[in-house]
């Protein structure tokens, strides 16, 4: 158990008997949310007109679980975090090192003499030390998800079931003029057009790396394609369609290291602008891609063309 986490240069497990509990990882490792960027909501268009120019990621508030062996080491512990806001957190497995501050303890409990107790933290500097890091190529197959062109699969992510469902959903409409009167029965409301609404879309993936590098180095690497300047392109290969959108927040269900680095995470992506479109229907081989024109430009619309039994 020394190693795992050393606090301003001291083995928090040997000096105090208190260990990091299993599952403290995934809010740690979790991404940090977007501050909330300046946009206009015209009630005449679909969706928002969103200032990303210079968007910026902000603190992240995350829980740590911890045990203690006794009364008295925890209580060394929890002195040695008061004394000052900021403390130097250094964790062996993960191979990095953090400035946090502790905000509260929100659980609290004691079994046949150990004590177990959670401590939540606040990371002010969750992007020092990223530099946007190129993704080291692992084994991936095309996921048919696209970001600026970029499928997923350069980062070693994957999609988890169900990303394309959330992905179609319609928003909701933009509510027009709406008059209710006391004797009126009903409403009238201006149905001439209907806008649709911004809307939050998370995306499940996997991402799994064979060393803690490789992991934060994909990882990095993808949160930074993310969260560049200006709106993001995602590209559905499945039903050839594009959305615009920007990086919100992410979070992390599942993170292990044995004997390959394990994290599932959670990616909420806002569509700017949604509107259901009519499809074109074109040529593809039996396993899915498409036919394309000798010039290397055009795919062939089969909209009009006959088909059936011959």
């Amino acid at each position: 158990m020394t190693g795992v986490l050393i606090i301003d240069g001291v083995d928090v497990y040997s000096a105090f008997g208190v260990s990091l509990l299993e599952g403290s990882y995934a809010g740690l490792v979790s991404w940090p949310p977007l501050v909330e960027p300046v946009y206009n909501d015209w009630p005449d268009e679909d969706g928002i007109e969103v200032d990303l120019e210079s968007p910026m990621l902000d603190s992240k508030t995350f829980t740590m679980n911890f045990s203690s062996k006794d009364v008295f080491g925890r209580s060394k512990f929890l002195e040695m975090l008061s004394s000052t806001s900021y403390h130097e957190f250094s964790f062996g497995e993960l191979g990095i090192v953090r400035r946090l501050r502790m905000i509260v303890q929100p659980n609290f409990e004691e079994l046949q003499g150990m004590s177990l107790f959670s401590l939540d933290f606040v990371d002010d500097f969750p992007m020092d030390g990223v530099d946007n890091p190129l993704p080291v190529p692992l084994v991936v197959a095309y996921q048919g998800l696209e970001i600026d062109g970029v499928d997923i699969s350069h980062f070693g992510v994957r999609m988890l079931d169900g990303c394309i469902k959330e992905i179609e959903k319609l928003p909701s409409v933009k509510e027009n003029l709406l008059v209710k009167t006391h004797n009126l029965c009903g409403s009238i409301y201006d149905g001439e057009y209907v806008f649709f609404k911004s809307k939050e879309v998370t995306l499940n993936f996997l991402l799994t790396a064979p060393t803690i590098h490789t992991f934060w180095n994909n990882y990095h690497s993808f949160l930074c394609h993310l969260t560049r300047s200006g709106e993001r392109i995602l590209y559905v290969d499945r039903s050839v369609s594009e959305y615009k959108c920007y990086y919100l927040c992410g979070s992390v269900s599942d993170f292990a290291i044995e004997e390959k680095v394990w994290c599932e995470l959670s990616v909420t992506l806002v569509f700017t602008s949604f509107r259901a479109k009519d499809y074109d229907i074109l040529l593809t081989t039996e396993s899915g891609d498409l036919i394309i024109t000798e010039d290397g430009l055009f795919g062939i619309d089969l909209e009009g063309i006959g088909y059936g039994n011959s």
